[in-house]
């Protein structure tokens, strides 16, 4: 393979033929055409989620139904009441389309059978929990959701020491 071009990792990818080569790393896509010799080097998206503001990982989007239960970041309960059409802080209504229960102990993940409750069928219930401690871990929170007839499909880091699980309804329970 010329130029160096080949496979040297999974951070990138290598096509090459007689007519062009193509290679594909995490953030280009270099293609170059043999014959002419000429080399285009295209960006590609950004897929990463760590820039984006946490009210976009935690999918509010404007217009949304909110509740809060015992979430106590200011900055997001702001950007939520301005994103949102209704946000209820410290308690559950019915028809959510997302619900933030923040848990600090086993104990509190009795909440998730009620919050389920509350919840519009496509709506998913975030269970905000501290991270690396031993008094609860991520397995006790996947147990509790799935006890509830909840099933998880995101995680997102919600602060430096804690991370958020989301949990929605099965869609077969729609």
């Amino acid at each position: 393979m010329r130029d160096g071009w080949g496979i040297t990792g999974a951070a990138f990818f290598c096509f090459v033929s007689a007519a062009f080569a193509m290679r594909v790393s995490r953030n280009t896509l270099r293609y170059q055409c043999c014959a002419a010799g000429a080399t285009r080097n295209l960006p590609m998206p950004d897929t990463t989620y760590s820039h984006r503001p946490l009210i976009e990982k935690l999918g509010i989007k404007p217009g949304a139904r909110v509740a809060t239960l015992r979430i106590s970041d200011s900055v997001l309960l702001g950007e939520i009441a301005a994103r949102a059409v209704e946000c209820s802080v410290g308690k559950c209504r019915s028809e959510c389309d997302a619900i933030l229960l923040g848990v600090e102990g086993i104990a509190d993940l009795g909440a998730i059978a009620k919050c389920r409750a509350c919840l519009k069928p496509s709506g998913g219930l975030w269970i905000v929990y501290p991270k690396g401690r031993k008094d609860i871990t991520q397995a006790q929170v996947m147990e509790a959701g799935l006890a509830a007839d909840l099933v998880d499909n995101k995680v997102c880091s919600f602060s430096a020491t804690h991370t958020a699980l989301r949990f929605v309804i099965r869609v077969k329970d729609r």
